[in-house]
């Protein structure tokens, strides 16, 4: 099964909006909907939207 990630590029780094969609014809206009409205959330602030995991 394939799988589909919405993603934008923010500078060198890549965003990921939603993951593990399940590859059909084309994306359901929900999930775009949802995507892009991650993205300007993102835009608004990048550090409160960011997962800083541990680091090793």
């Amino acid at each position: 099964m394939n799988y589909r990630i919405l993603y934008f590029f923010h500078g060198s780094e890549a965003v990921v909006l939603a993951h593990a969609l399940t590859k059909e014809r084309r994306v359901p206009p929900p999930e775009i909907e949802r995507a892009i409205r991650r993205r300007e959330l993102f835009e608004t602030n990048p550090e409160k939207h960011t997962y800083q995991g541990a680091h090793q």
